[in-house]
């Protein structure tokens, strides 16, 4: 009988290949060591081990969960033997958010009710914001770029900019093994696809775009920093909460630079004031 694996097992990453082909040579030569544990007849915790049995042909033990509290004691087993880093616990986290804690019927506290975000970051020891820049990887990376997180080939902040390119530049990018020659990739990748952005179109005739070239030219600007900082959604609190995850508020260059770019924030806030003026007004 073939066991399906538990939800709370799945937000693991799974380990690496020699790591596996390890295990399934010791299990050859002694055996299984350890039994592997079900909980609503589903694999909770052992599941390399489930793998390894199957494919060299020894024979599974199983014992059922005996805790009180499933997702904590998946945690807690995992984390330390897996050694994962910063990144790939704020995966594992994003994977619990939302998930039923498991507990059985037989707890007082049977309800199931699901880990919030902030629960999950404090289980596997991670800042929030964390959680929230990996959820965010989750829906926009491809498959590929994902998997090079999992295993801790790469960050979550790196990524999140290699996500911001199409799936088949990010894939080409996620591929490229040394940090440096990654970030010329994407970089290169980014010129591509802004020159193609801002392409001028074949036209039959000559059409002058309407406003004066300077507030041509200012809009023109803004719409490419939205574009490019706040991708097709929009999301700025997702772009707020990564920016202040990100910045070294230790590099007096980068404070001095941030200092100079609110200028132009301002200016742009109090043209924002004027806009919101005339929509009152009109």
């Amino acid at each position: 009988m073939n066991h399906e694996l538990h939800e709370l097992c799945k937000a693991l990453p799974d380990m690496w290949d020699d790591q596996f082909r390890q295990l399934v040579e010791d299990i050859r030569a002694n055996g299984l060591l350890h039994p592997v544990l079900l909980l609503d007849d589903k694999v909770l915790d052992g599941r390399h081990r489930y793998r390894a049995c199957l494919e060299c042909g020894v024979e599974v033990r199983f014992s059922p969960f005996e805790g009180t509290d499933p997702a904590a004691f998946v945690i807690s087993e995992n984390l330390a033997r897996r050694h994962l880093n910063d990144s790939q616990r704020a995966l594992v986290a994003s994977k619990l958010t939302g998930l039923g804690r498991g507990r059985p019927k037989k707890c007082p506290d049977s309800d199931n009710k699901p880990i919030l975000q902030s629960e999950a970051a404090k289980m596997v020891s991670v800042a929030r914001t964390s959680v929230v820049l990996a959820t965010r990887l989750r829906k926009e990376a491809t498959p590929a770029l994902l998997a090079k997180v999992e295993s801790g080939d790469i960050a979550v902040h790196e990524a999140l900019k290699i996500a911001q390119l199409g799936a088949p530049a990010q894939d080409r990018v996620a591929q490229i093994q040394d940090r440096k020659q990654r970030r010329l990739a994407m970089a290169e990748a980014h010129h591509r696809s802004a020159g193609r952005a801002t392409a001028p179109r074949k036209q039959f005739m000559t059409v002058v775009p309407p406003g004066t070239e300077f507030v041509r030219d200012v809009l023109t600007r803004l719409e490419l920093f939205t574009n490019h900082v706040l991708g097709a959604d929009g999301e700025v609190d997702a772009f707020v909460d990564r920016f202040w995850a990100e910045f070294d508020w230790q590099e007096p260059l980068l404070l001095k630079r941030l200092e100079h770019a609110g200028r132009g924030i301002k200016a742009v806030a109090r043209l924002q004031q004027h806009l919101e003026r005339r929509a009152e007004a009109a």
